[in-house]
């Protein structure tokens, strides 16, 4: 019984560390690469960024960024990565919480208020590279894009795909694994590949 105390004790002081440490360290990360920040941002572990010059990044205040083995329990694959390509935006409303996930925008990627990301999710506006063959042999080709927008209150589970010209409604829940093609109304639960709506939550 002791050593079990002792064991979630060296846990938490560990965590702490990692958060203090993280947040300081992954903040600076944040602004040095040019994102406009409303105060501290906390970061369990460091987020990995890339954003390009001409790009505009904006995140909120009160964000949880969850990067380190630590942070969740259900398991982190890679640190939270966040990329802004050519001249994209990328914006994070406030009291957002991501854990160990990937959003990248190289045209739009808005996020609103007290979203939740659960882990090891793909968000991305892009499809990175042409899907026809002829054009995808030319050098530096770029695939097409289309703007992401999710609303405030959004809680989008484990393991999610979120794919370019989607948006998500305010309120809704993605069931973990799903893939979402195409937009999702507001305060419904929706699933699946790809992702459709299973029922209706209904407005708090």
């Amino acid at each position: 019984m002791m050593l079990k105390h002792i064991s979630y004790r060296l846990f938490w002081f560990k965590k702490a560390l990692v958060t203090v440490s993280g947040t300081l360290l992954g903040t600076l990360r944040l602004y040095l690469w040019g994102a406009k920040l409303k105060g501290l941002v906390k970061c369990v572990g460091l987020p990995y960024v890339e954003f390009s010059p001409a790009g505009c990044v904006r995140i909120g205040r009160a964000c949880c960024l969850r990067s380190a083995r630590c942070s969740n329990i259900a398991g982190i694959d890679l640190p939270v990565t966040l990329g802004v390509l050519q001249k994209g935006k990328l914006e994070i409303g406030d009291q957002c919480g991501i854990s160990a996930s990937v959003i990248v925008a190289e045209e739009s990627v808005i996020i609103g208020d007290r979203v939740m990301i659960g882990v090891n999710c793909r968000i991305a506006d892009t499809d990175f590279h042409p899907l026809d063959l002829k054009s995808r042999a030319v050098p530096h080709s770029r695939g097409k894009t289309a703007p992401v927008v999710i609303g405030s209150d959004v809680f989008i589970g484990m393991n999610c795909i979120v794919l370019k010209g989607v948006s998500i409604g305010c309120g809704s829940v993605i069931a973990a694994g799903s893939v979402v093609t195409k937009s999702i109304p507001p305060h419904v639960m929706a699933g699946g590949n790809p992702a459709r709506v299973l029922r209706s939550l209904g407005p708090e």
